[in-house]
């Protein structure tokens, strides 16, 4: 293998890490907010459901819920609020996985460069 093509794949992947680096403090954020947002959709629901403000979802109504239904109704209202988290924390994750995987490959091309550069 060339030593001028191990090089240039070395650089491709810095570059690559540069990047996706850069993209860490928006999805970090992004994953804040939406976590922040449905803990508080789900305060209110619960809050507006005891307090009658909301009394029907889906065509039945909410009257006379027992304590323990309470938290699960609210899950259930908030249910976008709950996707809208889950994605920004799957994209971090995602994001995370994808920095390893291009860490673990600038490895690989250094350990090749460091061969080649021995056999000179």
């Amino acid at each position: 293998m060339e030593v001028n093509l191990v090089a240039q794949k070395i650089e491709e992947k810095i570059k690559q890490l540069e990047k996706l680096t850069s993209m860490l403090k928006d999805r970090a954020e992004a994953k804040a907010k939406t976590s922040a947002e449905y803990d508080k959709q789900m305060a209110l629901v619960i809050v507006k459901i005891r307090n009658k403000a909301i009394k029907e979802y889906e065509g039945f109504t909410l009257d006379d819920l027992p304590a323990n239904l309470l938290e699960k109704i609210a899950k259930g209202i908030c249910y976008q609020a709950r996707l809208d988290m889950d994605i920004g924390k799957n994209s971090y994750k995602s994001l995370i996985t994808a920095i390893e995987t291009t860490r673990s490959i600038l490895n690989g091309w250094q350990s090749v460069n460091r061969y080649l550069s021995e056999e000179v």
